[in-house]
């Protein structure tokens, strides 16, 4: 499940009629975090038979750049002034609103906003000197433009989930999440690596981009650490072991 518990009327309803549909079928539930896990509660399963981390960022793939880029900052103490954005060009991805923030946060400052990724709204991107639009990346490519970057941004109006918070934590990159993105509960902690904001109010976000660029660069690379060690608190090899658990329970 990555579907969070918002106390809906529809949810309240799957709560009655769970007890009669999903209690006797499954012996566990499995969701993405703690979002996920307060719903699985509500519907009647108790704790123990319940594992969070359905989600996982290919740990193997991705921590190897954060190392890197944590290694690397001992060579020099200068930390990329670049914010990263990886994503659909989709009005839910809340990106017009982004853009505006960004230019209003970083006038004055040497700031750029990198954007990478493609959709129905490409046309209608900001134009700006400090934005630069690469349209759609391969995986592959994605991983070198990430190297260059000092900060990682998802203004979605609402994400479920969102794995790629998962994956920019493992690459070491502080963090700038709108508090409708559920995996931020997992990455984010505020003031540690990152900061939240409110995607529907701008100057939320033009607060939030505020504070990342008033960081030093020592700040920044401190952020950028903790933003790993959240990432590596759960792997591929954990996942993997629930899958086993849940196997083994399945055999016996």
């Amino acid at each position: 499940m990555d579907t969070p518990w918002k106390g809906t009327l529809r949810q309240y309803v799957h709560c009655v009629l769970s007890r009669f549909t999903l209690l006797p079928i499954f012996d566990y539930a499995w969701g993405a975090g703690e979002p996920q896990e307060r719903h699985l509660r509500y519907l009647g399963f108790p704790l123990e038979r319940i594992r969070r981390g359905y989600y996982c960022a290919d740990t193997y793939k991705f921590a190897p750049i954060g190392e890197g880029r944590i290694a690397g900052h001992g060579k020099t103490c200068e930390w990329p002034h670049v914010v990263l954005y990886v994503g659909r060009y989709i009005a839910v991805k809340n990106m017009r609103r982004m853009e505006r923030a960004f230019i209003k946060a970083s006038e004055g400052t040497d700031w750029t906003l990198l954007c990478i990724g493609d959709g129905d709204l490409w046309n209608e991107r900001t134009i700006h000197p400090s934005i630069t639009h690469l349209g759609y990346k391969s995986p592959a490519e994605i991983q070198e433009f990430v190297k260059g970057a000092g900060c990682f941004v998802l203004p979605s109006v609402y994400e479920p989930w969102g794995v790629v918070v998962h994956e920019a934590a493992l690459m070491g990159l502080p963090m700038l999440c709108s508090n409708q993105i559920q995996s931020a509960t997992a990455y984010l902690k505020e003031g540690e690596n990152g900061y939240l904001f409110d995607p529907v109010d701008e100057s939320s976000i033009v607060s939030a981009f505020k504070r990342i660029m008033a960081h030093s660069d020592d700040d920044l690379f401190e952020m950028g650490r903790r933003s790993h060690q959240l990432g590596m608190r759960y792997t591929v090899d954990d996942w993997c072991k629930t899958v086993m658990e849940f196997a083994g329970k399945a055999s016996g």
